[in-house]
């Protein structure tokens, strides 16, 4: 049988997860984990599906995304030296209280407390 690659990308390195998890499509982001999704992966700006499922306010996809294994500390430059990124800025950023609360729970930290 064929199959699809679900870590496939857009030019922009945008996969199917980043894509549901944006969007709180969490049954999709379900889907696409249980068959082998990368959480982990980053578009061409550095954006995984924990970050735009936090910066979006989806706290279920969140919640997944961390159940499936997604880096809770994973980083990136925002931009040309700035300091790093993580799920926990983007909440904060928009004060994302659940959110908040919940990456924490994880062990989620702000890219300034990381080295």
């Amino acid at each position: 049988a064929n199959s699809a690659d679900v870590n496939a990308h857009s030019n922009n390195k945008f996969t199917a997860l980043i894509f549901a998890s944006e969007t709180g499509r969490t049954e999709i982001a379900g889907m696409l984990l249980a068959a082998g999704a990368d959480p982990d992966k980053e578009t061409s700006q550095g954006w995984t599906a924990l970050k735009k499922a936090a910066h979006k306010g989806h706290t279920e996809a969140v919640a997944l995304l961390l159940d499936g294994g997604a880096d809770v500390n994973q980083g990136h430059r925002a931009s040309y030296g700035s300091k790093k990124k993580t799920a926990l800025d983007c909440a904060v950023e928009l004060n994302r209280s659940d959110i908040i609360e919940l990456l924490k729970s994880r062990g989620g930290k702000l890219g300034s407390e990381l080295p």
